[in-house]
Formats: C-alpha cells, structure tokens, sequence
C-alpha cells in the first residue's frame, strides 16, 4: 500500500486480508482522502473477489465513522454483482463520497447496476462524479442507473461510455437527466444507439 503526501491511499493486488487493513488504516489515518483499488490478487476468481469484496465492506464499517472522511473512491478492479452486493453495506457508509469510479468492471452488468441503483447510490448523496464506463449495463443496467440517479442532486459528471445500453437505456436516461440541474458533463458514447436516441442526449455537454 502506498500513502503519499497529497493523502489518496492506493493499494494494488488487493487480497482478503488487504481489505481488512484498508479498514485499520481509515480508522488510524484521518488524512486519508482517496482510495484506489487498481486490481485484486492475480488469483483471484468471481468467488474470491466477493469475499475481498465482503472483507472490503467490513473494513469500511469497522473504521467507525473515520472513513467518512473519504471523497474518492476508485475500484478497477473486475468486480461482479455478486462483490457489488457484498462490498455495498460499507459503501452506504461513505456518507462524505464525492467521486465514485467503478470503470471498466465488465462483469458488473445489469443485476450490478441493480444492486447500484438500491443499495448503494441512494446512500452517496454528496456524489460529484460518476464514472461507469464499460461496466457491462446493457439496456436494463442503464434503466436502474437512470433510477439511481435521481437523488443526485449534486452530480456535475457522469461517464456511461462503452455499456451498450442501445435506443431503450438512452431514453430512460433521457427522462431522468433534466432532473440533474447541476450535471455539466455527460459521456455516454459507444453505446449502440441510433441518431435519434443520440439527439434526445446531446443538450448534456460531453
């Protein structure tokens, strides 16, 4: 684990026991900002991951409110809906989040946005910035996200490239975007649609 001066902890190769000690660490050091979690243990499979996942959220709830210090948090780490579910009872006590990064998690697919959409954003109010790029969605991830998104209130950039969620995930995040008075930027290329469904996006600035 590497913690340097401009307080963000990062912390590759994340093992079950690795994510327990993110959790010492918050509790013991009120600096920390930013968690970055690159990737998990090389060996790790879909059922390793949910039990780093698991350890991930008890680590999180064991820091006892210091860990609401966090602003940002990044994982790349090949996350599933299965290691969503798990890490998400930590995640609702990120209550200071500002930015959330869970790109290029394409295993997190429709069920993940799911579990988004009802355990976790729900919980992350203060959130800033969104970034969901290639997780998989597909047309029905994009409909729990555009749900998911409606008591953001702060949002200023969201990142939805790369999920393939075509015509129908365009129009229910269509619906729900207006809503969004502070969103500045929104990315959402390389998603299947056709021109019109493309139109109904482009008063959001990428």
């Amino acid at each position: 684990a590497v913690l340097p001066v401009d307080h963000s902890l990062t912390w590759p190769s994340l093992t079950e026991t690795g994510a327990l000690a993110v959790g010492v660490v918050l509790r013991h050091t009120r600096a920390v900002k930013v968690l970055d979690i690159p990737d998990l243990e090389e060996a790790a499979d879909a059922e390793s991951a949910t039990r780093i996942a698991l350890a991930l959220s008890r680590g999180f709830m064991a820091a006892h409110g210091m860990v609401c210090s966090l602003c940002v948090l990044r994982m790349h780490c090949w996350l599933d809906s299965a290691a969503l579910r798990a890490l998400a009872p930590g995640m609702r006590e990120l209550k200071q989040l500002e930015e959330l990064n869970l790109s290029n998690n394409p295993r997190m697919g429709p069920t993940g946005a799911e579990v988004l959409q009802t355990s976790i954003l729900p919980h992350l109010s203060r959130l800033v910035q969104l970034n969901l790029r290639q997780c998989g969605l597909l047309s029905q991830g994009a409909q729990h996200i555009a749900q998911g998104l409606k008591g953001l209130r702060k949002l200023e950039t969201l990142n939805l490239e790369r999920n393939n969620f075509e015509d129908s995930g365009a129009e229910a995040l269509a619906r729900v975007l207006p809503s969004l008075t502070a969103l500045r930027h929104f990315r959402f290329f390389g998603n299947g649609m056709t021109g019109d469904a493309m139109k109904a996006l482009v008063p959001w600035p990428g």
